[in-house]
């Protein structure tokens, strides 16, 4: 392996001009630096960057925590934030989290994080429990939390990126109900750590304030606690549309991943039910996928572009030792053509469904 010493030889200089050279942080005479720059590219060395960062007391690495692999709406994210983070000089480390049985983290996992020294760790899903942030944040270790629930016991000095779900979601299940839906069935986060309907959720709390605000009853046989894979999620759906168990089926159903809505709606093709004649179909997370599927998925969701930036600044923020905060990012609603009024409802006027 070439070592700076070797350039240095070869250039006839110091170690210490080779490096003033490579980190352009020291005046070197246009002789001396010719000289350095032509062993460079003699020897073909490659500073080592682990020596740098040493020198620096930084990683430039940034862990990306996330849940699942299935859950698509984070790879438009990532792309812009990778793409983002490399200008400034950052590399992306993708971290799929290890789970116990109840979904949350373990604490191996918690352990392995801190012992990497990343500059700053984005956490994107709710599997940590706010003992085990707390336990990352309280080892010096940079936190900004993409928050979905409520917590109560953070480290102050976390930072938090909230998408207004509850608000997005409340708005969501509004139109559904404006349209004339009531039986709207919401199907959970797959593996998510905590039953679904809880008020913590913010996801499930915007559902409900959809139904408190309109004067709607709110069935519970159409949002199941949980589900921990696609074949629950299928078998919910069977379910719903089984008389002999549920006398009076869905006319909406919802769910967050994208992955999960196109699958309910190649299930309900097989089961001869039209979308959205038969039952419309909403998303509360938006992804290229959402585009993709025919018909195309209604959804509500950030701009991944603009989220990634407002991630990437938080972020480095606080690798910078400014104070946490908090970001509350408002989402998108995207009308595509999975919802409709339900079966025998007329249409009512634009303007009465969205003012």
């Amino acid at each position: 392996m070439v070592t700076r010493n070797d350039v240095a030889r070869l250039a006839k200089v110091s170690p210490a001009v080779v490096s003033y050279v490579i980190n352009n942080s020291n005046y070197v005479s246009a002789e001396k630096r010719k000289a350095v720059l032509s062993a460079i590219e003699e020897l073909n060395y490659v500073p080592n960057q682990n020596a740098k960062n040493l020198r620096q007391g930084r990683t430039h690495m940034i862990a990306v925590v996330r849940g699942s692999q299935l859950n698509d709406i984070f790879n438009d994210l990532l792309f812009h934030l990778e793409n983002i983070a490399n200008s400034r000089g950052y590399h992306i480390v993708l971290s799929t989290v290890s789970k116990t049985e109840d979904y949350y983290a373990t604490d191996d996992f918690i352990t392995t994080l801190i012992s990497r020294h990343y500059d700053a760790v984005f956490v994107a899903n709710s599997s940590l429990t706010e003992p085990q942030l707390n336990q990352l944040a309280k080892s010096g270790t940079k936190v900004l939390l993409y928050v979905t629930r409520d917590y109560y016991t953070l480290d102050s000095s976390i930072s938090q990126i909230v998408p207004h779900y509850r608000l997005a979601i409340k708005n969501m299940v509004g139109r559904l109900i404006d349209l004339g839906h009531t039986r709207i069935a919401m199907l959970p986060n797959l593996c998510y750590p905590m039953d679904q309907y809880t008020v913590s959720n913010h996801r499930f709390a915007g559902y409900m304030d959809a139904f408190i605000s309109h004067q709607v009853s709110m069935d519970l046989r159409y949002v199941p606690a949980s589900c921990r894979s696609i074949e629950d999620i299928h078998a919910c759906v069977t379910r719903m549309f089984d008389p002999s168990i549920v006398s009076e089926p869905p006319t909406a159903i919802c769910a967050d991943e994208p992955f999960v809505i196109a699958s309910i709606l190649k299930q309900l093709i097989s089961m001869g039910i039209r979308v959205p004649e038969d039952v419309s179909l909403a998303c509360f997370s938006n992804s290229t996928l959402a585009t993709l599927t025919t018909p195309e998925l209604t959804s509500v969701g950030f701009d991944p572009r603009q989220f990634a930036k407002v991630t990437m600044n938080m972020m480095e923020e606080l690798i910078n030792g400014k104070p946490c905060r908090i970001q509350v990012i408002n989402l998108n609603y995207y009308d595509r053509k999975s919802i409709a009024p339900p079966a025998g409802i007329l249409t009512k006027p634009e303007s009465a469904l969205f003012t």
